[in-house]
């Protein structure tokens, strides 16, 4: 991994790491909440992953009252910046709207996509159907008192930042069979979770951002999306349940959900070898 920062032209620092191989396919990759440059650790595929903190995260500066739609020009900045034209991208949760924010507004420079257990627009009708009920609770806030989620997202970072392995036990407990085969098989994958975790709450701004932007309209066109994406999804996933990713694979023109059984959030990731063949594979 090689940390590094970029002053952006607002004036806002953008931090990002590297992984894998320098002289692979790049993909730039969209984490999680909370999240953060360390998911390369966890993916570790034969590709130059550029893994962005998102404004309020990690190495980044916050962007208050940022739009989904907002991410795509630090990304286009981002990639400008390494030199990179074409390029794939590869996201995981509450990283989908990013992706999709990407692949909207810049166009053919996106060969393809791949969402891993990612969240839907969260500001249709029901779309907290289904979902755990405290990760619901939270949502409901940042619609309703975005102010008040200071204190809800402090005492997560607080548990997080005191123990991240303890939390994450308690995360794995609660998974399906199916996810937790995945963790005991891959400690690569547990202990990126766990730095991840820790990384991502280490300061507010970016969970709290996140979240009030999951919940407003996101801003992104998604008629204009013209790259190829797959999706990945458990039907067992109460962090983002399944109905969400349906509305992607219906929205995105010519998206395709590959559903998963038996499997909950983090199980997905079983697949990864899967969406790596599809990522890096040459186009027709």
């Amino acid at each position: 991994m090689q940390d590094a920062k970029m002053r952006l032209s607002d004036g806002r620092t953008l931090g990002y790491a590297e992984w894998g191989d320098p002289s692979g396919t790049p993909v730039l990759v969209c984490h999680g909440v909370p999240g953060s440059r360390h998911l390369g650790r966890t993916l570790a595929v034969p590709a130059r992953l550029i893994v962005p903190d998102r404004p309020g995260y990690g190495l980044s500066d916050p962007k208050p009252g940022r739009s989904v739609a907002d991410w795509a020009e630090d990304a286009l900045e981002l990639m400008d910046g390494l030199g990179v034209s074409r390029f794939d991208v590869f996201g995981i949760s509450g990283g989908a709207p990013y992706v999709c924010a990407v692949l909207a507004a810049l166009g053919a420079r996106v060969r393809r996509a791949a969402v891993f257990s990612g969240i839907g627009p969260l500001y249709l009708p029901h779309a907290l159907e289904g979902m755990d009920p405290v990760q619901a609770a939270i949502l409901r806030v940042a619609r309703r008192a975005p102010r008040a989620l200071g204190p809800l997202a402090a005492q997560q970072a607080a548990h997080l930042q005191q123990d991240p392995e303890a939390v994450v036990r308690q995360i794995v407990a609660s998974l399906p069979a199916y996810d937790q085969i995945l963790l005991q098989e891959s400690r690569a994958v547990y202990d990126g979770l766990v730095e991840t975790q820790r990384e991502g709450s280490r300061r507010l701004e970016g969970p709290i951002e996140d979240a009030i932007a999951f919940v407003r309209p996101w801003g992104v066109d998604f008629s204009r999306i013209a790259s190829p994406l797959r999706l990945w999804h458990g039907d067992r996933d109460e962090t983002a349940p399944l109905h969400l990713a349906a509305v992607l694979a219906e929205k995105v023109p010519g998206a395709q959900l590959t559903v998963i059984p038996g499997a909950g959030h983090i199980g997905t990731l079983r697949h990864l070898p899967e969406a790596v063949r599809y990522l890096l594979s040459d186009l027709s």
